[in-house]
């Protein structure tokens, strides 16, 4: 019997997670995460963690360089 089916047996496991709330790659991880433990006795605790929590100014959304970033590093990584 494997740990996860000996864990599940007994109680259920548990995953503890930090994420920041605005950060897109801990949105992505969190649908990988979903897919990962579905159909699985497991409890997944939310832990809030801020990556910058102070912020920077706001970059104006008609500016290339926000544009830019979101097509060459977030789009990519985003589909799965």
């Amino acid at each position: 019997m494997n740990t996860l089916q000996s864990a599940t047996a007994e109680a259920p496991l548990k995953i503890y997670v930090w994420l920041d709330f605005v950060c897109p790659y801990c949105l992505i991880g969190d649908a990988l995460l979903k897919q990962a433990v579905a159909g699985l006795d497991v409890e997944v605790i939310w832990k809030p963690f801020e990556l910058r929590p102070y912020p920077t100014p706001t970059l104006k959304p008609e500016d290339d360089y926000l544009q830019t970033v979101w097509k060459r590093h977030v789009y990519p990584t985003a589909e799965f």
